[in-house]
């Protein structure tokens, strides 16, 4: 009984290994198809334009600029007539204002205008319009710039002084020589007179000699003679210690004195008029004209009840409300300014370098279907942003907008980085890539019947600035040229799979392009933002 038992267990685990067996072959075995290999050919032609390259990016419609209104003097709200968001225009009311407050405002500006008038009257009673220049010290009139009826001013322009005092009675002259010594006497020659000189400094070869200022003129020539009559040399006279006199302003109206004449201290030179007034008298005047311009501004709000805008723009912000006392100087509203709109973009590091101001570009905006605005790059950030490993850089551009564009708006802009006219084009996925090597299958006039033989010729190209689609050929094919393009399908039961691919493709080694190319980074949606085109022939 027993030895029946484990023939019949043993009868049961050899069926259960049948029955898994055939599961096993049904499955992995009669299950799987075969997979099936289609090849399609595309004879293609090459054509002639132009190609575009540029960097995509997204940011939001902004205006140029904002400017803070503010009130102009002390006032009292009513009711507030704008709210945030209202676009409005010059002239448009603002705030409705309390007319009391005002007439208060009014009040008290007539008061200090009229503080102002009484200051102004004290300064100018202990001004004078004339002012006559004296001699700070003793000396001689060697030099004087002035003519009566010049512009003081313009006199020191081109002079530094209105006249020069020769203030220790000597004039000098410096000469090359070493044949004196500190101290000894010279005769000095001037105008063919001769005066008495005297050594006044020896120096690396080099003496000066001073003589009496009498009658001597400031730029003559003097000849120096030793004691026996020996030439040593010659020089210009030059004043030895002089003194320049100046004025702040004024108009020359006389002079007193006279080139070589002596002065002392105290001594009349020259008589000013049309002196301008002081700082403190026009400090009062600028202020009482701040003052009655205020006053007129008042004057108007009152009439009108209403405080307006100055300039057109959209309303940003709003700092007041109904009932609010408002200082002088405190914000009343931020408002957006400008007929050009901004948008600000960033672009990747590895294509910053592309982006040139005043660069043109093309904005698509998502509120507005079939239409492209024209923009131009503005300004690019130099200090880039971090985010999750990348670094990006701000590009902001000016937008030319019009009525339909508004603030706040999602947008698109294709900056235009390189571009080429009237260039051989090639579609992109006609273009293959094997170890460094570009190259495409030249049409012969037919095609094979076999997919494992060349379409074409094989034929090596240099390429250019390219696309998503085109690619520029620069060396190697003709515009009357035709290529071929290949394209695989891969089929069995389970999963369809197309591929497009080249007999030949190093699928290991993705095509290598030559040219600029942007790069693919995505946009928020998963959309590249510009950058390398993807490639052909792989999955």
């Amino acid at each position: 009984m027993k030895k029946r038992m484990e023939i019949k267990r043993v009868l049961i685990i050899a069926v259960a290994i049948i029955v898994l067996g055939t599961a096993v072959y049904l499955l992995f075995f009669t299950g799987r198809s075969k997979a099936k290999v289609s090849t399609n050919y595309q004879i293609s032609e090459l054509k002639t334009g132009d190609l575009t390259q540029s960097i995509t990016g997204t940011g939001t419609i902004w205006p140029e600029g904002t400017v803070s209104i503010v009130a102009p003097f002390d006032f009292k709200i009513l009711s507030v007539e704008v709210e945030a968001g209202q676009q409005i225009k010059a002239g448009d009311t603002i705030a409705k204002l309390d007319l009391d407050a005002l007439d208060t405002e009014i009040m008290k500006l007539k008061e200090e205008i009229s503080a102002i008038d009484d200051t102004i009257v004290k300064v100018k009673e202990k001004e004078s319009s004339t002012e006559t220049i004296k001699a700070p010290v003793s000396g001689r009139i060697k030099q004087i710039f002035a003519q009566t009826g010049d512009n003081v001013k313009s006199i020191i322009s081109d002079n530094d002084a209105i006249l020069v005092i020769s203030t220790d009675g000597k004039m000098n002259v410096t000469i090359e020589t070493s044949a004196v010594e500190e101290g000894d006497n010279v005769n000095v020659e001037v105008d063919g007179k001769t005066y008495s000189g005297v050594v006044a400094n020896v120096s690396n070869g080099r003496a000066m000699i001073t003589i009496t200022d009498n009658g001597t003129a400031v730029g003559a020539t003097a000849t120096i003679y030793n004691g026996d009559g020996d030439k040593l040399g010659s020089g210009t006279l030059s004043i030895n210690q002089p003194l320049k006199v100046t004025a702040d302003a004024g108009t020359v109206s006389k002079i007193y004195v006279s080139e070589n004449s002596r002065v002392y201290k105290g001594t009349s030179l020259l008589y000013l008029k049309n002196l301008p007034t002081s700082e403190e008298y026009e400090t009062q005047i600028r202020n009482r004209l701040e003052k009655q311009n205020l006053l007129i501004a008042v004057q108007k709000m009152r009439e009108s009840g209403k405080f307006t805008s100055e300039y057109n723009g959209i309303v940003n912000s709003i700092s007041i409300n109904d009932g609010m006392q408002v200082a002088a100087n405190g914000e009343i509203l931020s408002l957006y300014t400008g007929d050009v709109n901004t948008l600000t973009v960033s672009v990747d590091e590895l294509d910053i370098k592309n982006v040139e101001k005043g660069q043109n570009a093309k904005i698509t905006v998502d509120a507005i279907e079939d239409k492209t605005y024209n923009a131009k790059v503005q300004s690019i950030s130099q200090v880039g942003e971090v985010n999750n490993g990348v670094t990006t850089y701000n590009v902001s551009l000016k937008v030319e907008g019009d009525e339909q564009l508004r603030i706040g708006m999602n947008a698109t802009a294709e900056i235009i980085v390189e571009e080429r006219k009237d260039v051989l084009l090639l579609p992109l996925e006609a273009l293959q890539s094997t170890q460094g090597e570009q190259y495409v299958w030249l049409y012969t006039g037919t095609l094979p019947k076999d997919s494992g033989a060349d379409p074409g010729k094989r034929t090596v190209v240099k390429t250019g600035l390219s696309n998503a689609s085109y690619v520029e050929i620069t060396d190697g094919l003709n515009s009357d040229d035709k290529v071929v393009i290949v394209r695989t399908k891969t089929t069995n039961t389970n999963r369809q799979q197309d591929k497009m691919m080249a007999p030949g493709m190093d699928m290991g080694n993705p095509p290598q392009m030559q040219g600029n190319f942007p790069q693919d980074k995505p946009k928020p949606d998963g959309t590249p933002l510009g950058g390398k085109p993807q490639r052909q022939g792989r999955d």
